[in-house]
């Protein structure tokens, strides 16, 4: 905490711990720790890069939300014949509706694997695009 008292030979001040009562101009740079010349030299720029930093860059950085698939695409029937031949193992059965990116990762995975005729032609019609 900043305080200043005001005696008889002028202002004293105390503005750090163990720096009692002395007079106002007796501080000396040397008395100054590190950390306190850093803040002193560079602190309009540390400001002025935290600003930047907070108000440009997540402009330029936005994350890219995956739209959800509808639960009454017609999607879901191959996702279902997939995950019944134990192509999809990445998807959980219980959570609906998924993203195009789970979905895509799942199918990048399952290619992976070398899948049998059946499911490389489920994988494909899941890769075309939608007719809405």
């Amino acid at each position: 905490m900043i305080a200043s008292f005001v005696c008889q030979g002028g202002p004293l001040i105390s503005a750090l711990p163990g720096h009692h009562k002395r007079k106002a101009g007796s501080f000396k740079l040397s008395q100054l720790r590190s950390s306190e010349l850093f803040i002193g030299r560079y602190g309009a720029r540390v400001v002025l890069v935290s600003a930047l930093l907070t108000f440009v860059l997540p402009s330029a950085a936005t994350a890219q939300a995956s739209p959800y698939v509808p639960l009454d695409d017609v999607a879901y029937t191959y996702i279902d014949g997939l995950m019944a031949r134990g192509a999809f193992r990445e998807l959980s059965v219980l959570e609906r509706p998924y993203t195009e990116r789970a979905l895509r990762v799942a199918i990048d995975s399952a290619r992976s694997r070398e899948p049998g005729p059946v499911i490389a032609s489920y994988l494909d019609e899941l890769c075309r695009p939608g007719e809405g």
